[in-house]
């Protein structure tokens, strides 16, 4: 999810409070399947408005999240900065910690908005963008222009990538 200010996120427990750094920042929390009680939190995010708009967990893989950013944002081992307005983010976490981020978008908003794995490990992203996007930006590219004000994407992310 999405947070501003300060959060709590044991409030059963000793306490793990957290600051946002801006308007929102992203969130994913693991809990115990036995209690109530988080396993862990980790927390990203900049100065802007970061989004964290879904999750999806493969059966033997990470817990994968994606949504929307501004600016600049701290994804723990990275940060990143966005090409112009809000931009897409996938980051996987791997127990802990962040495995890795990737994020990609044109100079106006685009953002991913649902996420779902299949039965091989794949993820597939579904959002919209605005102008022109580079759904491959590590890849050489896979430009893409949207044909109206906004237009919607869906892409696969293979498990093998």
């Amino acid at each position: 999810g999405s947070f501003e200010d300060t959060v709590n996120f044991d409030p059963d427990g000793a306490g793990n409070l957290v600051d946002s750094q801006g308007l929102g920042d992203i969130f994913v929390t693991k809990y115990c399947s036995n209690s109530n009680m988080p396993q862990w939190t980790q927390t990203s995010g900049g100065p802007g408005d970061d989004r964290a708009e879904a999750v999806s967990v493969s059966q033997d893989g990470p817990v994968m999240v994606v949504g929307s950013f501004t600016g600049t944002a701290d994804f723990q081992a990275e940060t990143k900065s966005s090409m112009g307005g809000k931009d897409i983010f996938l980051t996987s976490y791997d127990n802990n910690s962040v495995a890795s981020t990737v994020t990609f978008g044109g100079t106006q908003d685009d953002a991913a908005t649902s996420i779902a794995v299949d039965a091989e490990g794949s993820f597939f992203v579904v959002g919209s963008f605005q102008d022109v996007v580079d759904f491959q930006p590590n890849d050489g590219g896979d430009m893409r222009t949207a044909l109206g004000g906004t237009d919607f994407f869906a892409t696969k992310t293979c498990a093998s990538e």
